[in-house]
């Protein structure tokens, strides 16, 4: 049994790429101005020299740690547990999937996020949108690893009739008899 969707193509990746990358970066900066305020903390306690340059190291270690985790796990931690979505991805209609279809899981979303950085390397991105714009499935380096595909979510349309219809009313025979006159041998 086949299924058909929309490949989301680099244009339609861009704004939810964008959008994502606006949160990180408020994320990384409130995590930022914490680390600031521990830091200025940690200084007025220079009587003991030694412990405030241990412990502003361990700062600038945990800050470094926050920024991985932030640029990192935004991605992999929000399309695993929101099927193939992010909060950009959700606000233009895409979702990740399988090649197959199914909805993406820890796995995929750990590969394709984690070779994020291969596509990184040289600047923004231009490594994954070179390999995307000549992937005849439009795939960054992730996508092939992890066999996924980002696709373009489309409302189903439903009939004006159906939408009217109450859960507990049952069909009449009108009713029935007009929804078997509109079926096809096929069917």
């Amino acid at each position: 049994m086949g299924f058909d969707y929309v490949l989301a193509g680099i244009g339609s990746r861009t704004a939810p790429f964008l959008l994502d990358t606006t949160i990180r970066w408020f994320l990384l900066l409130a995590i930022l101005a914490v680390a600031r305020i521990f830091y200025r903390f940690i200084s007025e306690l220079r009587q003991l020299a030694r412990v405030v340059y241990r412990s502003t190291t361990w700062l600038s270690a945990l800050a470094v740690l926050a920024y991985g985790l932030v640029d990192l796990g935004y991605f992999l931690f929000l399309e695993a547990l929101w099927s193939g979505r992010t909060l950009g991805k959700r606000w233009q209609r895409l979702r990740v999937i399988r090649a197959n279809g199914q909805p993406i899981g820890w796995l995929e979303s750990s590969i394709r996020n984690s070779l994020r950085a291969v596509d990184l390397v040289a600047g923004v991105y231009p490594v994954g949108m070179v390999v995307a714009f000549l992937s005849r499935n439009n795939q960054r380096i992730g996508d092939y690893a992890a066999g996924t595909v980002v696709i373009v979510e489309h409302e189903r349309n439903i009939p004006g009739e159906r939408k009217r219809s109450q859960a507990g009313q049952g069909l009449t025979n009108p009713q029935i008899e007009w929804y078997v006159s509109r079926l096809k041998p096929a069917q």
